[in-house]
C-alpha cells in the first residue's frame, strides 16, 4: 500500500457480468474531510446504474463553499440527490 492512501476494497469476481468490470484492489488517498466516500464510489454506482435515481445518504457539508457547492453540482448533474439535502 503507499504512504497516504487506503484500501477500499478487495474485489473478487469469478463469473459474469461482474468479471473485468473492476480492478481487483482499489487504492485511493486518504480524505482530509470526516466520512467523504472517494469519488470512485459514486462513479462506480453512475457506470452500473447510469438511468436510475440516486441517493446520497447523510451528506455532510464540506468545510470548504466553494468544494461543497462543487460537490452538489457534480452530483445533481450525474442524477443525485443528497439526503439530508444541502
Amino acid at each position: 500500500m503507499k504512504p497516504g492512501t487506503q484500501i477500499l476494497a478487495r474485489i473478487k469476481t469469478s463469473d459474469a457480468p461482474w468479471e473485468n468490470l473492476f480492478p481487483p484492489l482499489i487504492e485511493v488517498p486518504r480524505s482530509k474531510q470526516h466520512s467523504e466516500e472517494p469519488e470512485l464510489y459514486a462513479a462506480m454506482i453512475e457506470r452500473l446504474w447510469p438511468n436510475t435515481p440516486k441517493l446520497e445518504m447523510y451528506y455532510e457539508p464540506k468545510k470548504d463553499p466553494e468544494a461543497a457547492r462543487a460537490h452538489i453540482e457534480k452530483r445533481k448533474a450525474a442524477g443525485w440527490d443528497l439526503w439530508p439535502p444541502p
